[in-house]
């Protein structure tokens, strides 16, 4: 289930009195005292005390990415208005003792009568309600209110509920709604005119046909609330009485009509903008206002140097704020961020992503699509890839950001800058029409994504059909079919894999080789006349025989429908402004010489000078180096050829790799080496690359 689709009851909310319910104002003082016990400044943060739903405190705030401590399975959020907050912010002082003291325990059970009977004994509620709970959990006589019984839904979730609006909870009669009860089953659709989020009212737990309809009809965010049948029907009576306006009369309208009715509009989920100078983000500041110019400073910073990656790391007792240049992570802020500052940070760019923001012990991953504005009139749309992994000893997790331009030049092999041989390689693999695969490897962030992207943007035509499957899709491209896996929905690449040779594609991508089924649908498009492409992780273009045979793709197969192996990495490029020339001569010659083959030796001993880094940099690059660089080995396995015979004969593949070396192939080295030839690279960024284990000083 994705993270936007989550149940709660409906809460019979009415803000009609200027102050809480006494019970209300007893539980909350109840909650600060055990906060304040445990040493945490919770009501900092601006939540108050509507009313209850017996043991339930319903807590309001103006801002729904306002930062929230209390367990999920104790309190309802609403959203209110500024002039209905105001008057809620006076909270008398009370006598507590009256209520439960919080324990914070509930029993994670399918049993309602062990639910009601913790959360009667662990939690702040009077003794009538305490009465009639504990009353419930032994008699089943004892008749429950309809509401209560969704707290054993609360128990069971995994997931926060959602920040409902007091206006969705109760029937309103505001203006600003719409309403239509003919997109499922009875359903009602409650819309927000001004944000584009809608309430799904149902009396089913799940109606997932009704979300996704709302969500191709252009939802920003589905919620779908579980209401008691009179709700429903009293939404019914009131429209029946043309009471509320009807976005649709029947279910027939088509999705942009529906849109449009509704309200929806496309929506980014951030803009950000330069902050002013003198910003200090280590700060202890976890306001709405701060924590909004701290989240944009982020982006901004990172977009600015060139980041390909944002880490977010709890580490120490601090938070820590890193981003990734040109393969390299650097510190975004000299000084760390207090933690919680740094908590908030990382809620809000979870709320951003959609993501459960106050579930800190499972991973998670997200999306956020973001426009920066690069002066008044020159927005840049951006993407971010947000992925969460659990830290132990800490509530939240580490968060890496992938940043993604999304409206800059789309993918292009001329953009790759790459050199005469390797140009010459990839068109010959472009012109293999009859089939084959092409499989590029390399670590997180080498850049496969990209070029995948510019292989298929240059086969792309009117007259071919291209197809994708990704997790997710990283590069959108004109003319391609682009098809994401969503886990949630149990849409996974053996799930689409089983199916896209039906939809005959001409030009099939998939984003990466996970096991033996996604390896089976690429050998036999390959092997069916489709030009095919995907990924997988190995250390070199020779390694991806290997894989391929360790995920039982047959040698007969691999040697008939292998088109290329591709490994390849992303080097940080000098700077061409600030570069410094050095000889090329001695120990440093040798090596390279050593390198290639004896036709090539003349070629090398022209070059004169070859470059270094400046380390201070200049007002170019800051650092010494400009953009990055991707080397490549480039393995063709041309059918019925010298290498696929060695597969064919049972050979490995540091067999293939040795005859290929002595045919003239490119390993990722010598590769490293040309450019620094040409003054790409420095000679130690290329040395990285040599796997050989020199033993001549030991």
């Amino acid at each position: 289930m994705s993270a936007n689709k989550r149940f709660a009851p409906v809460i019979p909310v009415v803000l009609k009195s200027t102050r809480a319910s006494s019970a209300a104002v007893a539980a909350f003082w109840a909650w600060r005292a055990f906060f304040e016990a445990s040493g945490s400044d919770y009501f900092a943060h601006g939540w108050v005390p509507v009313a209850m739903l017996g043991p339930v405190l319903i807590i309001g705030h103006t801002d729904a990415d306002a930062l929230c401590q209390l367990p999920d399975y104790a309190v309802q959020r609403v959203l209110m208005s500024r002039e209905d907050y105001e008057r809620f912010r006076e909270i008398p002082a009370c006598d507590i003792e009256f209520v439960a003291p919080v324990r914070m325990g509930v029993s994670h059970t399918s049993e309602l009568a062990a639910v009601l009977s913790d959360y009667a004994e662990s939690f702040p509620c009077d003794r009538e309600i305490r009465a009639m709970l504990l009353s419930a959990a032994t008699d089943s006589a004892v008749k429950v209110p309809s509401e209560y019984l969704a707290l054993i839904e609360r128990v069971q979730s995994p997931a926060p509920w959602p920040v409902l609006d007091p206006r969705i909870i109760v029937p309103p009669k505001t203006d600003d709604l719409h309403f239509d009860s003919a997109v499922h089953g009875g359903a009602v659709v409650v819309s927000r005119s001004d944000t584009g989020v809608v309430y799904l009212c149902s009396t089913q737990k799940a109606d997932y046909g009704a979300s996704d309809y709302l969500e191709s009809a252009g939802a920003s965010r589905v919620v779908t609330v579980q209401c008691p049948e009179v709700v429903l029907k009293d939404f019914h009576r009131r429209m029946g009485q043309g009471g509320v306006k009807r976005a649709t009369e029947g279910s027939g309208e088509t999705s942009d009509s529906y849109r449009s009715q509704l309200g929806f509009k496309a929506t980014v989920a951030m803009e950000v903008r330069e902050v002013a100078a003198g910003f200090v983000p280590h700060t202890t500041d976890v306001s709405e206002g701060f924590i909004d110019r701290l989240c944009q400073w982020v982006f901004w910073s990172a977009i600015r140097e060139g980041a390909s990656d944002i880490h977010m790391e709890p580490l120490d007792g601090r938070g820590l704020i890193r981003i990734r240049i040109g393969g390299d992570l650097v510190r975004l802020t000299k000084q760390t961020i207090p933690l919680e500052t740094f908590y908030a940070l990382v809620s809000r760019v979870k709320r951003l992503a959609k993501m459960d923001f106050d579930i800190g012990w499972n991973e998670q991953d997200g999306n956020v699509s973001m426009r920066v504005w690069r002066g008044e009139n020159n927005p840049v749309l951006y993407g971010g890839r947000i992925a969460c992994i659990p830290v132990i000893g800490y509530e939240q997790q580490k968060t890496v950001c992938r940043i993604l331009e999304k409206s800059g030049s789309p993918p292009s092999i001329s953009r790759l800058k790459l050199l005469e041989r390797d140009e010459m390689l990839f068109r010959w693999i472009l012109r293999q029409q009859d089939g084959g695969a092409t499989i590029s490897s390399g670590p997180t962030g080498s850049g496969k994504s990209y070029l995948l992207a510019a292989l298929l943007a240059h086969l792309t035509t009117e007259e071919t059909s291209t197809q994708t499957l990704e997790d997710p899709v990283e590069y959108e491209i004109s003319g391609v079919n682009q098809s994401q896996v969503d886990m949630g929905r149990k849409v996974t690449f053996n799930s689409l894999g089983r199916v896209v040779l039906r939809v005959d594609p001409d030009v099939l991508m998939i984003g990466e080789i996970r096991d033996e089924d996604t390896a089976a649908v690429l050998m036999k498009a390959a092997l069916t006349g489709h030009p095919a492409f995907s990924t997988l992780h190995a250390n070199d273009a020779s390694g991806v025989i290997d894989r391929m045979l360790g995920l039982k793709v047959g040698r007969e197969i691999l040697a008939q429908g292998l088109n290329a192996a591709i490994a390849q990495r992303l080097l940080r490029a000098l700077c061409p402004h600030c570069r410094e020339r050095v000889e090329f001569s001695g120990e440093t010659k040798r090596k390279v010489l050593a390198v290639f083959r004896p036709k090539e030796h003349a070629e090398i001993e022209a070059v004169q000078h070859i470059y270094r880094r400046c380390e201070s940099g200049c007002s170019y690059c800051r650092d010494g180096y400009a953009d990055r660089q991707a080397i490549f080995e480039i393995l063709p396995m041309e059918r019925g050829g010298e290498l696929a015979s060695i597969i064919l004969a049972g050979g490995t593949a540091r067999d293939v790799r040795k005859r290929a070396t002595e045919m003239g192939f490119d390993t990722l080295y010598s590769n490293a080496l040309r450019h620094v030839l040409r003054g790409t690279f420095s000679f130690e960024q290329a040395e990285a690359f040599d796997g050989r284990l020199d033993l001549t000083n030991f």
